[in-house]
């Protein structure tokens, strides 16, 4: 996993021989970047409720020297801020069939024999407005669904959070501290 990245083996190997109390001084330093990090994220973030704001997290691993910020544990449309994708990375616009809310039978379980879903309850009564008038309530309809454009908050450039340049300031520091103590 760590060949994706060049180099990424040979700096993982460097930061296992760096002093306990050097890791323990770059473990502060993460944090108080990705604090900055989080602030930044919260002050972008969409607020027409709050939830997103808050749902972005810090998770940071010591024994790695490893940081996560953002919108952390988000399962494709099982989260209560799935919405926080669909704002960071955009939709395209297109018609959709609608199957919530309906009467169904499904019948086998995909492994052993094919899954088949069979829509139950239509109705006579039909609806009267929209592009779906003259369908039964009760059966699956058509939605168009808008195209949006992204609006980053996580995954954004900030240039105003100079992460390289505090870890150059940090490993400088840290290299003239061993040094002048040896």
């Amino acid at each position: 996993m760590t060949d994706r990245v060049k180099g990424l083996a040979a700096s993982y190997a460097m930061l296992g021989e760096v002093p306990q109390a050097a890791r323990e001084q770059l473990g502060v330093e993460l944090a108080i970047i990705s604090r900055d990090i989080l602030a930044a994220q919260k002050r972008d973030a969409p607020n027409g409720t709050g939830k997103l704001e808050a749902g972005l997290q810090l998770q940071l691993q010591m024994d790695e020297l490893r940081v996560r910020v953002g919108l952390l544990n988000l399962r494709r449309g099982r989260s209560k801020l799935f919405y926080g994708r669909i704002i960071e990375f955009g939709r395209r616009g297109q018609t959709v069939l609608v199957t919530r809310n309906l009467k169904r039978k499904i019948r086998g379980n995909g492994r052993t024999s094919k899954r088949t879903v069979q829509y139950l309850g239509e109705s006579k009564r039909m609806r009267r407005r929209g592009p779906n008038a003259g369908t039964p309530v009760g059966s699956p309809y058509k939605m168009r669904v808008r195209a949006m454009a992204e609006r980053p908050f996580v995954r954004k450039e900030r240039p105003e959070i100079d992460v390289a340049q505090r870890l150059a300031n940090f490993w400088s520091a840290t290299i003239s501290t061993a040094g002048g103590a040896a």
